[in-house]
């Protein structure tokens, strides 16, 4: 039998809980007389303290690291006792998905804020692309210093080249599943280059007085992720939920 996933104790981490828990239970109670005695109401699901016990008290006697988490050893050991009804339970048994993480985003320069703090607030000019019609890229400003290093919020990978009114541009797409279009640079990375989480991708162009204040233009494409865009404002206002608290309400 192949295991479905570990199962955690109160101390570990846990309690793990689930129909596989009564599945084991089922076996710990065939292992010999009152070894784990089934109560009055039946096995409940729950990975409890006892159970913990017990098995580390199972792995003990069959030479296994007494932890009294139950992994795929412990199950090879256990699977003779359990009976038909408690095998086909185990097999039966389908893991939770794991809930997806708040991706662990960093800022777009050394020394910026992170960009889980910036709310975002305008839309990428000229979307959709003909080469990428997938959606818009509401977008932040930030760096304001030309030749500022432009780094990885992310671990990324460079996926087309592009252009901006004012600098290089470029598309990548995170190891999130997140998608970017950074502007406003001196020169783009090419197109496959990977990068590391706060590596440098490029630096901030010297904007002309007719194309503002130099920076980088970090837009970001959240379908892939979320389902759908992030809500943001227009015309360089502020006031949007920050990215960051968007991606808690759609992720957790």
């Amino acid at each position: 039998m192949r295991l479905k996933r570990r199962l955690l104790g109160p101390d570990d981490g846990g309690p793990s809980y689930g129909r596989d828990v009564v599945a084991v239970k089922r076996g710990l109670n065939k292992v010999e007389t009152d070894f784990f005695p089934r109560p009055p109401g039946g096995f409940d699901r729950v990975y409890n303290r006892k159970a913990v016990e017990a098995v580390s008290v199972f792995q003990r006697i069959n030479s296994l690291a007494d932890t009294g988490i139950f992994n795929q050893a412990t199950l090879d050991h256990l699977a003779p006792y359990m009976d038909a009804y408690a095998k086909l339970m185990y097999a039966s048994y389908l893991p939770p998905k794991p809930k997806p993480v708040v991706p662990d985003l960093g800022p777009v320069w050394p020394g910026g804020a992170i960009i889980l703090f910036h709310s975002l607030t305008h839309e990428t000019d000229g979307f959709p692309n003909p080469q990428h019609p997938e959606s818009s890229y509401p977008a932040f400003d930030d760096g304001w210093i030309a030749g500022r290093s432009v780094i990885a919020p992310e671990d990324l990978i460079v996926t087309d080249q592009s252009s901006s009114q004012g600098g290089d541009a470029f598309y990548a797409t995170g190891v999130s599943k997140l998608k970017y279009w950074f502007a406003h640079l001196a020169w783009a990375p090419p197109t496959g280059r990977s990068f590391k989480k706060g590596q440098t991708m490029g630096v901030i162009a010297q904007l002309t007085q007719a194309q503002g204040s130099s920076h980088v233009h970090t837009g970001i494409n959240a379908v892939p992720l979320i389902g759908h865009d992030f809500t943001h404002k227009t015309n360089y206002q502020t006031g949007a939920p920050s990215v960051g608290e968007q991606l808690r309400w759609s992720l957790t």
